[in-house]
């Protein structure tokens, strides 16, 4: 008789042995129900806010997968934002045709790069049954005013087609900052569709927080044989520890 162990998969493919696991922390678990709250309550903009290396764009990888999850019929992408010497609307609309999976050339004309986005976030929204459109903007502190009204320019047009952007700003507390000038400039044009709600994002601040991480390991289990796309996840049975 074998004494070998059977697997169900090979070790080397396993989540933990590649480091391609993710698993909630009490910031993720408030990021979680701050989006749950904006899509319930219709609130079209949020900024997440926090110090470097605390894990944000870690948690957009994780609310964003727990969202395709949830609400299957959801159109959700990701833009990373990059610091550039000068705004560039071709540059600003050709990234997100990209994050749309869309890619364009920068060098197409401004309004045909942005009909081309409109045209793309509708017809994936029709497709799905759903017309809710989120975008996470990655190291949104690199956004200047600019650039918030081209953005400004894509949400006003959705609503035009009765579609929904709920934009989720997350980056480095300069974030704050750049709310209070607009605000002091009554610039609401920006503020109220885009930064309505604030999240401090945070690290593990106590034992038990420490303790609630830990235990993903021991709840979560893979392969998960009743849902193989989100297998990756050791979130199972915690987060609700940090409600």
């Amino acid at each position: 008789m074998s004494m070998e162990i059977q697997r169900p998969t090979p070790l080397d493919e396993h989540p933990l042995r590649r480091r391609t696991y993710r698993v909630p922390t009490p910031s993720i678990a408030a990021f979680r129900a701050l989006i749950d709250e904006c899509l319930f309550l219709y609130i079209s903009g949020a900024l997440i806010h926090g110090r470097p290396r605390m894990g944000k764009s870690y948690a957009i990888e994780f609310v964003r997968r727990d969202l395709e999850q949830r609400f299957p019929k959801l159109s959700i992408y990701k833009m990373r934002c990059t610091r550039s010497q000068a705004p560039s609307e071709n540059s600003f609309f050709a990234t997100l045709l990209n994050a749309a999976k869309h890619p364009a050339q920068s060098s197409g004309p401004k309004a045909a790069l942005r009909g081309r986005l409109v045209h793309k976030l509708r017809q994936v929204a029709d497709q799905r049954g759903d017309e809710r459109v989120v975008l996470f903007i990655d190291e949104a502190q690199n956004l200047r005013e600019i650039e918030y009204e081209w953005l400004r320019d894509v949400h006003d047009e959705l609503e035009n087609h009765e579609l929904r952007l709920f934009t989720f700003l997350v980056g480095q507390t300069q974030l704050l900052a750049q709310k209070s000038v607009l605000q002091a400039q009554d610039k609401d044009q920006i503020v109220a569709r885009f930064m309505v709600e604030e999240l401090a994002f945070k690290g593990i601040a106590s034992g038990g927080e420490c303790a609630a991480v830990m235990a993903a390991y021991d709840c979560g289990e893979y392969p998960d044989w009743g849902n193989p796309q989100g297998a990756a996840f050791l979130w199972v049975g915690v987060m609700l520890a940090f409600y």
